[in-house]
């Protein structure tokens, strides 16, 4: 993988799910996810982690969120995502949350 990889899902022809996964240095990535409808699977969540935890061997994913998204907050930490860390005022509308899942805290993966 160089920097970044991509995933999707489709639906009769529509695209109705994406994965972007960035920022690899080896140990690392950033996730972002974004859906529409009924895409939320388990089967697609353990195409994603298999591919981060068990091709690329991350040691942890990185989730950067703003305080006021309270959705994309409640679907990282059901997903076992933990903050780590918060970055006072470095979102237009909040703070950025740095959420973080290690393979040992994610229960989609070798599920």
């Amino acid at each position: 993988m160089g920097e970044g990889a991509t995933f999707g899902m489709e639906s009769d022809g529509t695209l109705i799910a994406g994965v972007i996964l960035d920022h690899y240095n080896g140990a690392s990535a950033c996730l972002h996810v974004a859906g529409e409808g009924n895409w939320l699977t388990r089967d697609f969540l353990r195409v994603v982690f298999d591919y981060c935890f068990g091709q690329l061997e991350l040691a942890v994913i990185l989730g950067l969120v703003s305080s006021a998204n309270r959705k994309a907050r409640r679907f990282d930490e059901h997903l076992g995502f933990k903050v780590s860390t918060v970055i006072a005022n470095a979102c237009p509308d909040g703070d950025l949350m740095i959420y973080t899942l290690r393979p040992e805290d994610c229960r989609y993966w070798r599920t």
